[in-house]
């Protein structure tokens, strides 16, 4: 599958996921069909109310209380409309929650390799004998260099991150190197949002690469790019999981009928009140 078809493919649910995979579906799940839902209510209050309207109409004008009930119902159209001036607000929001979704997968499923092969620790690194005679068992000892590592990986950037795994462990986030550049790109425009109100920077501009990218200049998403990118990462996450443990011979479940139909139902599309592209400096990552 290319690197088009994960933006515009619904992802569905693999049939055997590991637990980490599992929570980031069950979340994305929620994200999704959260901006889902709250578009299609104020679609719903603004048909109720024309809908309302028209039955008034219908009555005699001089019927007592028309008056008043016309009023109450004009003033409820006009909801999508209101939404909408807000669905940049709506897109940042899914974005962020997204993408921390997408990387708490990650640290996750990294730390579930070293839990299960504690081999795969080895590094340069070393630890006081003071340090180690803390713990009462070699588990826990694992569970402490485990967690700690995590710590120490997912603090880097994703193309950095992506490099130190396939160095120490032989595996490879991103193997297309398009998909490690959309990646990139989508976190980098998470970070813009979370930490510099949109605002480009020397960072963004290092690790996107970006030709278009100026300092100073601002991204703004848009909700249908929001979704779309949301895609590319459920995409990723199922393409990760799979490999991962088939390499690393992680414990997987099967995926229920609930869970699929859950997924069935989040890749449903967006209102088109919430569609209209907004302004932007550059492509964004949709």
């Amino acid at each position: 599958m290319s690197n088009d078809e994960w933006l515009e493919t619904p992802a569905a649910m693999p049939d055997n996921v590991s637990d980490p995979c599992k929570l980031f579906f069950c979340d994305y799940v929620r994200y999704m069909t959260f901006v889902d839902t709250v578009f299609r209510i104020a679609q719903t209050a603004d048909k109720s109310s024309q809908g309302l309207l028209a039955a008034l109409s219908a009555l005699s004008a001089g019927k007592e209380g028309t008056v008043a009930f016309a009023a109450a119902a004009q003033e409820g159209i006009g909801a999508d409309k209101l939404l909408a001036v807000y669905a940049t607000l709506v897109a940042e929001m899914l974005w962020c929650r997204g993408v921390d979704n997408f990387l708490t997968y990650v640290a996750q499923l990294i730390g579930l390799v070293f839990r299960a092969r504690p081999e795969t620790l080895r590094s340069s690194k070393t630890e006081t004998l003071e340090t180690i005679l803390k713990f009462e068992s070699i588990e826990e000892l694992v569970d402490y260099v485990a967690e700690k590592r995590v710590y120490d990986l997912t603090f880097r950037g994703m193309r950095d991150l992506r490099g130190t795994l396939l160095r120490e462990l032989d595996f490879d986030l991103f193997p297309l190197g398009e998909r490690l550049d959309r990646a990139v790109l989508i976190i980098e425009d998470r970070n813009l949002i979370v930490h510099n109100r949109g605002v480009i920077n020397e960072v963004y501009v290092r690790r996107t690469a970006a030709e278009w990218a100026k300092v100073g200049g601002r991204q703004t998403v848009g909700l249908l790019c929001a979704q779309r990118c949301m895609r590319f990462l459920a995409h990723a996450a199922s393409d990760i999981d799979q490999r991962a443990v088939h390499k690393f011979g992680l414990p997987d479940k099967p995926a229920t009928d609930e869970c699929k139909g859950c997924m069935r139902g989040a890749n449903a599309g967006i209102p088109d009140i919430a569609c209209n592209p907004a302004p932007k400096s550059g492509p964004a990552a949709g």
